[in-house]
């Protein structure tokens, strides 16, 4: 198990909000106090008391999937799951007694042991109906609901005095994705979608499409067409696509003439007059980074493997997270930042967030509550989970979703090099960026060999789609100067951006305009300074010197001395290191103002040492949530075989959820 936040009243009558403090949180009482989410569980007492001693009134969470043995059928009657359960239950026959639990919404959970293999979580399996398996979890009795309602074991279906039943056959062949095959497509390196194969994950919609396009262009109906891809996807998808799905791809496909090739049929009602397009689009779309991005829309960081990429995009999520400049260039709109990060481990990602927020003199204390980590290296997460996952964090919230590397996104099966199967890839994100209002980074790896001769769109490995399919493409190249890159960028909705160069100076990149963007490094190439006919060499300057030169008596922020000793040092990144030499030497001392104001330097010390007491000045206060009203009703039990009244459950949080 592990804690939740739980749905929280101001005062009787007020409407219901959560206790992780977000005003527009729409997953009240559903999502995780604790890093790593539902990864996090545990059946260690000890762990678990301490989370609740911090927590009392915490929600109760527990994984499903192979790390429970449990999968669970949830039922919402509010969207049609009674009627689907029964029909379902009409065709294969009735379901098993097994563990029931109430929901505090008026749903249900029915768990069954896990048969083994993956179980995926999925949505809509039909109307009403969803699968918690692998990756998910679900909320246990005697969690608050945001009805007011607790989450409760149904009487004759206690955990305990049932056993959990087994899957039924027919209902594991539903859940269960089935094993691709691996039997080589026909000659031409494509596989023929009629010849009858399995269609795996990432290829459902595509060759769906394709086979209702054939029948278009042969003037089938929409009716037929809807037959017949129903019978498709049941037949040879895997697992099968909902059919409100298949019945939007025969929708679709109408919008093209019979026998014309593909052309679309342009006289339906999808036409608008420059006038309607107007009034319908009077502005673009909110900014998130000017000059580079706006909500819904992608944008790639493509540099070489190794390059510090990552550092960078740490550095942008960073910026956004407190309403900053990013690298002092660009300017942002504030709002929370999520980081989606399948290449660290979380004690790495630790590590470098605080390094960054000292090197830009950002408190941590600005960051603490609106830039998120989630570490979900080695957890299978590919963009066809993007969704699920994103509605169970409640994505609508963050105004930009780092995606950290994104060739760990690409599903298994689908190729980097494939124009079509890239296509699909961003046809996903374009669809979650839609959904949830955000802005997508996706940090990407260049091609192998020299970078210099190519054009903005084809750096980057893997297929021209990748480029083609973003709203922004930035791009770092080698340039000729040692730790140097130049930056150019292809954009969609903004003016065109004006090369530049930045230098790296551990833990950041700095903008350097002392540097030449056209100087970018051939195959082979070594850096020219001080070489014949190289640039000039400056005269390097000691730490001392640096002082001398440089820091005033009274404290300035880091980025006015940098920007002023920037000339004499060379580079904002030499500018950098001189100072944290000279401090690490005593010449300089560090002086820090409130939560909210820069750190400045020095070279006569703070009149004290009170602000002194935590390490590096960094100060995270702890956050109590309010508590939720106690004593709630608990809801009515509806066994399958008979009603049962329910009484409260108890209010103590290992009661009934560890079950």
């Amino acid at each position: 198990m592990f804690p939740l936040y739980e749905p929280v009243w101001a005062d009787p009558g007020e409407p219901v909000a959560c206790s992780c403090g977000d005003s527009e949180c729409k997953r009240a009482g559903k999502h995780p106090r604790v890093d790593g989410g539902f990864n996090a569980a545990t059946t260690d007492e000890a762990q678990i008391r301490r989370w609740w001693a911090q927590w009392p009134d915490a929600n109760i969470g527990v994984p499903t999937g192979a790390v429970s043995g449990m999968v669970v059928l949830d039922i919402d009657p509010r969207h049609g799951g009674d009627n689907s359960l029964e029909a379902l239950e009409a065709e294969h026959g009735e379901l098993p007694h097994t563990v029931e639990q109430l929901t505090g919404g008026g749903g249900r959970h029915l768990c069954f042991k896990h048969p083994g293999g993956k179980i995926r979580n999925k949505v809509g399996l039909r109307p009403g109906i969803d699968i918690r398996g692998d990756g998910g979890y679900i909320v246990v009795e005697p969690s608050l609901h945001a009805s007011g309602r607790r989450y409760a074991f149904e009487l004759s279906s206690l955990p305990g005095e049932v056993e959990m039943a087994e899957m039924p056959v027919w209902l594991e062949a539903i859940v269960t994705p089935a094993t691709p095959v691996s039997s080589p497509p026909p000659s031409g390196g494509r596989a023929n979608p009629q010849l009858g194969a399995p269609i795996p994950e990432g290829k459902r919609d595509t060759i769906l499409t394709s086979f209702a396009g054939s029948m278009r262009r042969r003037g089938i109906s929409e009716s037929s067409i809807a037959a017949a891809l129903r019978a498709e996807n049941q037949a040879r998808c895997q697992p099968p696509l909902p059919d409100s799905q298949v019945e939007k791809i025969a929708r679709s496909i109408m919008r093209y003439a019979p026998a014309m090739g593909g052309v679309p049929d342009t006289t339906g009602a999808t036409l608008r007059s420059v006038r309607q397009l107007l009034s319908d689009h009077p502005d673009l779309r909110p900014p998130v980074i000017e000059g580079l991005l706006r909500r819904g829309e992608l944008l790639n960081i493509v540099s070489a493997s190794k390059s510090n990429k990552s550092w960078l995009a740490t550095d942008l999520a960073m910026s956004i997270a407190v309403g900053g400049r990013w690298l002092g260039r660009f300017a942002t709109i504030q709002s929370q930042v999520l980081i989606i990060d399948n290449e660290l481990h979380g004690e790495t990602s630790a590590g470098r967030i605080p390094s960054i927020a000292r090197a830009r003199g950002v408190n941590i204390e600005l960051i603490a509550d609106s830039l998120f980590v989630a570490n979900v290296r080695g957890m299978g997460l590919d963009i066809f989970d993007l969704g699920d996952y994103l509605s169970a964090v409640n994505a609508g919230r963050f105004g930009l979703v780092v995606l950290d590397a994104l060739y760990r996104f690409i599903p298994q099966g689908l190729d980097e090099n494939s124009n079509a199967d890239m296509t699909v890839v961003y046809n996903q994100l374009d669809a979650a960026a839609s959904e949830f209002g955000c802005a997508f980074v996706l940090v990407h790896h260049t091609s192998k060999g020299s970078q210099s001769g190519k054009s903005i769109t084809d750096v980057g490995a893997g297929a021209g789609a990748l480029s083609r399919a973003t709203d922004t493409h930035l791009i770092l190249r080698p340039h000729e100067d040692e730790d140097a890159v130049v930056v150019e960028a292809a954009v969609r909705s903004w003016p065109p951006l004006t090369p530049f160069c930045m230098t790296w100076g551990f833990p950041v990149w700095s903008v350097d305009d002392d540097l030449d963007p056209g100087q970018l490094r051939k195959s082979g190439g070594r850096n020219k300074k001080d070489s014949a006919g190289g640039k000039p060499s400056r005269q390097e300057l000691s730490a001392a010197q640096f002082v001398t030169q440089f820091v005033k008596a009274e404290p300035e922020p880091k980025p006015v001395i940098i920007e002023r000793a920037k000339a004499g040092t060379g580079s904002q990144k030499r500018a950098g290191e001189l100072l944290t030499i000279a401090e690490s030497e005593g010449l300089v001392h560090r002086w820090k103002g409130g939560p909210r104001e820069q750190v400045k330097f020095a070279t006569l010390p703070p009149p004290s040492a009170e602000a002194e007491d935590t390490p590096n000045g960094v100060c995270v206060r702890a956050h109590t949530p309010p508590h939720p009203p106690v004593g709630a009703e608990a809801p009515r039990g509806r066994g399958k075989k008979s009603l049962h009244a329910h009484g409260s459950s108890p209010d103590t949080p290992g009661a009934g959820g560890a079950g």
